[in-house]
């Protein structure tokens, strides 16, 4: 049987630096990337959630994507998310991720309009047919009601589709899915303040938004969990809590970035209309962080 299980430790949910009319940054893309991958990352996921790639014009969510793998060179693989309210988006998406090099592609369900089980089963087989590469479904919060062990069975059955991210907090579901085709299913979690959760119940791998803050102490949270070191573990997600928390109070997204401008990153503002952190706001968060991560040196304090 082929291996499924492609995708394992740390991958952050790459945040999409732009400018002010909503180019990305190719030199801002590098710095990230080489940043996560000194720090131990396995992989990068792109264009999802807090990349913004459904608020991101096709041609930039196409850069995203080639700059990524260029700056990655091989070391790591990306894993582009191609999800968009159109399909014929979503195909010419996947077929570009497959001419740029990426590993994988990912996607949303079709969203806004109701669909039936049938109508998602034929998205991902139709998706996977475009893309030519292994596909993951992505199980997300934002897209609606938590599909159905059932669903999601029938998805994987799909030629080419070997797992998803889970964006779900339900890790009894978590735990059945990863039993689903004698385990041989790629179960990648989605929630980064329950990371150690999700490998508890069996998530080969974690992605995540605060990696792109804190990509050792997630990539040092899955080698303890590895390890059976669950003291160190838990120490290590109790530390990323306390962050998330404080991140949490300014918006998830916009605060990463403006953390992330702080330190030299310059990976601009979040695409309009969402929230741009204005100086007092960011000098505010920046105390509240203060004596919790170094995220320079990516150490608990």
């Amino acid at each position: 049987m082929k291996n499924n299980v492609l995708f394992k430790g740390a991958f952050p949910a790459l945040v999409s630096p732009v400018d002010d009319v909503g180019k990305v940054k190719k030199e801002s893309v590098k710095k990230m990337v080489d940043f996560d991958i000194e720090h131990g990352v396995k992989g990068f996921y792109v264009c999802g959630s807090t990349g913004e790639g459904l608020a991101m014009e096709e041609i930039e969510r196409e850069r995203m994507v080639e700059y990524t793998i260029e700056a990655a060179d091989g070391r790591v693989p990306v894993i582009a998310q191609v999800g968009a309210l159109s399909f014929l988006s979503a195909e010419r998406l996947a077929k570009h991720a497959k001419k740029a090099g990426a590993a994988a592609v990912s996607s949303i369900p079709p969203i806004y309009f109701k669909y039936d089980e049938d109508e998602y089963v034929d998205y991902y087989k139709r998706l996977t047919v475009a893309s030519e590469l292994p596909v993951l479904l992505y199980a997300v919060v934002a897209a609606g009601n938590m599909p159905s062990v059932d669903l999601i069975k029938r998805e994987l059955e799909i030629p080419g589709v070997i797992g998803l991210k889970w964006t779900y907090m339900n890790y009894y579901v978590l735990q059945q899915l990863k039993q689903l085709n004698g385990c041989n299913v790629n179960v990648i979690n989605g929630f980064d303040e329950c990371l150690l959760c999700g490998l508890s119940m069996g998530a080969d791998a974690g992605i995540g938004s605060t990696y792109n803050l804190m990509p050792g102490i997630y990539a040092k949270l899955y080698e303890a969990f590895q390890a059976g070191d669950i003291k160190e573990a838990q120490r290590l997600q109790f530390a990323a809590n306390k962050v998330i928390t404080i991140l949490l109070k300014h918006n998830c997204v916009p605060a990463i970035k403006a953390l992330l401008n702080r330190r030299g990153f310059d990976a601009g503002n979040c695409l309009y209309p969402m929230k741009r952190l204005s100086d007092e706001e960011t000098d505010a968060m920046c105390r509240e962080l203060e004596g919790i991560v170094d995220l320079d040196t990516q150490t608990v304090l």
